[in-house]
């Protein structure tokens, strides 16, 4: 079952890059739900699936390389995937859900939603916040407000003191300046995801790079 507006988990963000070891992204938008998320990041809510991690997944793997995947094998249909155009090559896989005051989406391997230009579409009357980490710990971060993009900035490299931004103490000195900024993100602006979100379904879209 989705989670439902409003509930708060506080599973925190930390977990995450010993989760996606891989590589991830996740984004924030404060005061909407997560299809409202999803649409303002150019989604069609008609080609909306409900899948799990692993689901969503199989179906970037499979648009890299069909011949290597069993969609049957992970519950997916693939005739109703084609018609919600999931499978083409380019397509990614965005989740989206809850949690609190925040909508979230979540992405295993790409950066869909954390370039600057949606940045600064996605936060027109709110709050947005993106954090991407690859396969080699590299990381990014943004803030944006109201259609400004405040911050952007790799960890190694943080902006300090930045005229109406989120303040990242500690980064300079930290073992790990990328796990400090979701360390902050969560206790400063209480972002959280829930570890629940890797087993159970969330509202997904197809969505490419035009």
């Amino acid at each position: 079952m989705n989670q439902q507006v409003g509930e708060q988990m506080h599973d925190g963000l930390r977990w995450l890059p010993g989760s996606f070891p891989e590589g991830f992204s996740v984004t924030f938008c404060e005061g909407l739900s997560g299809l409202d998320l999803l649409q303002r990041l150019g989604a069609n809510p008609e080609c909306a699936l409900s899948l799990r991690r692993d689901q969503a997944e199989i179906i970037d793997i499979y648009n890299r390389s069909p011949e290597s995947v069993d969609l049957d094998s992970f519950d997916l249909d693939e005739d109703e995937l084609n018609d919600k155009g999931f499978l083409e090559r380019g397509i990614e896989v965005v989740r989206a859900g809850e949690n609190g005051r925040w909508a979230f989406t979540i992405q295993s391997f790409g950066a869909y939603s954390a370039t600057t230009r949606r940045a600064k579409s996605v936060s027109q009357g709110t709050r947005f916040i993106s954090f991407n980490r690859t396969v080699n710990t590299a990381s990014w971060v943004q803030y944006a407000l109201n259609g400004h993009l405040i911050q952007s900035f790799d960890p190694l490299h943080p902006q300090m003191n930045t005229p109406g931004g989120v303040p990242f103490p500690g980064l300079v000195k930290a073992e790990d300046p990328g796990m400090r900024v979701l360390q902050v993100l969560e206790e400063s602006l209480g972002l959280s995801i829930p570890r629940s979100s890797n087993q159970t379904g969330l509202l997904s879209v197809p969505l490419g790079r035009a």
